[in-house]
């Protein structure tokens, strides 16, 4: 061989060495950055699955050892509150409110009613209120069932109320309406979402302090449309037996806490540590006899506090043993045609006056509900 081929072919195999050896590292710093990288993947994987498990409720106990603050009979609880046996009592887990606006003579003029119309409501929703005033809220519905009504509307205070224009003025306007119409019921509670629970509480207080004669109380939103005499004829149907345990609505079954902070009904596994709910009727529509008003006022403010008002109601039936009684006339999450839904009592979704009186003419109620 000569010896340019013998210079070629050593240069020819010196470069395929090189080549090999850039190769080699090439692969060896690809498999050292994979090497590095697994601990993060790793990572990352891990808290994929914990989120996963967390927000699809698979870190949550079972119900089967369902147990809610207060560790103690409730019906021990209501005794004790009854009998002023202040030695033996759990500490209070709710504060006490009080009412800021209300008219004392709200359920002492005769006739005294027989049912309470509770309307959740807050300051911005003035013309709704007049318009519930005017239809499903209107007493002379019930009058001409035989049945004596009152309606009236919680709510709490604002947050900011002395501290801008426009808190002042609505406070004003809320107590001019007040000075007109006697039905509303203010509490020193901020009115929010977060405080839904601290609303039902204090409105059945001040029924069992101000309207005890009442026979039923109907707890409502003021984004329902009613339908007043159906509602009666519902608790006209109650049986003795039923009565002294009676809570109605559209009760929801096996429903799922949700564990995204991003949700409106985010509960944490230290608030709510089981993967359902209890049983519980839906709250914009809530049918409640006076016994059962007395009981839950009396003990919940023992309960450890949970904003979902409901869902809180549901786990006090739970622990007192009782089952809601399911109305299919309530609907929350679809409105029904009214002129072949003959069992319509309630439904959701009417956000404005207009939507509301829409609604109302539609159910054929103006000759019953005239105004006197």
């Amino acid at each position: 061989m000569s010896d340019s081929r013998m210079l070629a072919h050593a240069q020819h195999c010196e470069k395929k060495q090189t080549n090999e050896n850039a190769a080699w590292v090439k692969s060896n710093r690809r498999m050292s950055w994979c090497i590095r990288r697994r601990p993060r993947l790793i990572l990352l994987i891990i808290f994929a699955l914990w989120t996963a498990c967390y927000h699809l409720n698979l870190l949550a106990r079972s119900p089967d050892a369902f147990a809610y603050p207060p560790d103690m009979n409730l019906f021990q609880i209501y005794d004790l509150v009854r009998t002023k046996d202040n030695s033996k009592l759990p500490p209070r887990m709710m504060p006490k409110f009080r009412a800021l606006l209300y008219d004392r003579g709200v359920c002492k003029e005769s006739p005294l009613p027989k049912l309470l119309f509770l309307v959740k409501s807050v300051h911005r929703n003035f013309a709704q209120r007049e318009q519930i005033r005017r239809s499903w809220g209107n007493p002379m519905c019930a009058k001409s069932t035989g049945v004596i009504s009152r309606t009236v509307f919680l709510l709490g205070q604002l947050k900011d109320k002395n501290a801008s224009q426009e808190a002042i003025v609505l406070q004003r306007k809320l107590e001019l309406e007040q000075t007109k119409y006697h039905d509303i019921v203010q509490f020193d509670f901020v009115d929010s979402y977060a405080n839904n629970t601290y609303k039902i509480l204090s409105g059945m207080e001040f029924v069992c302090s101000e309207c005890p004669m009442a026979r039923f109380v109907a707890i409502l939103d003021d984004d329902f449309l009613v339908h007043p005499i159906n509602l009666i004829k519902t608790i006209n149907q109650v049986t003795e037996f039923q009565y002294p345990i009676y809570v109605a609505g559209g009760v929801i079954s096996s429903a799922q806490p949700r564990r995204s902070p991003f949700s409106k009904w985010y509960v944490p596994y230290n608030a709510y540590p089981f993967h359902i709910y209890p049983d519980y009727p839906t709250g914009g529509t809530i049918i409640i006899s006076m016994p059962m008003v007395k009981l839950l006022s009396t003990v919940m403010p023992y309960t450890a506090y949970l904003y979902i008002d409901d869902v809180l109601l549901g786990i006090l039936l739970h622990k007192l043993g009782i089952n809601p009684v399911h109305l299919d006339g309530i609907h929350f999450f679809a409105k029904p045609t009214y002129t072949t839904d003959q069992t319509f009592i309630s439904a959701h979704g009417y956000n404005s006056p207009e939507q509301l009186r829409q609604g109302w003419s539609s159910l054929n109620l103006q000759s019953e509900c005239e105004q006197s």
